[in-house]
């Protein structure tokens, strides 16, 4: 396998650079308002508003990726270097997010909410 350089990925986006930035906002603002659930409200369940929050915006930065990776690769470029320099993380982040999910479901419905 070689290395791949700037040119053997696809140009960056402005538009993606953006998208990213409002869906981290989103997880972010999902995580105060959740947290803050967990301080002042009575839970009875994991799924609530706040935590479809925090999910949300993670799934959407999940789409996003998925729909620029799906294109890129259509256009040519493996998978491994669908989405610009910067971005490849994504493809161990967005598995280690949903197992984080899982396990969080797991953890409140163990040890309560």
């Amino acid at each position: 396998m070689t290395l791949t350089t700037l040119r053997d990925r696809p140009a960056p986006s402005l538009l993606l650079d953006w998208l990213v930035a409002i869906a981290g906002i989103w997880v972010i603002a999902g995580l105060y308002v959740d947290g803050r659930a967990h301080l002042t409200e009575p839970l009875e369940t994991f799924f609530t508003p706040w935590h479809a929050l925090v999910y949300s915006g993670g799934a959407f930065a999940a789409l996003v990726f998925a729909i620029t990776s799906f294109r890129n690769v259509r256009q040519g470029y493996p998978f491994l270097c669908s989405l610009p320099e910067g971005y490849q993380q994504i493809l161990v982040a967005a598995p280690v997010g949903v197992l984080g999910g899982v396990l969080d479901l797991l953890w409140h419905l163990r040890f309560g909410l």
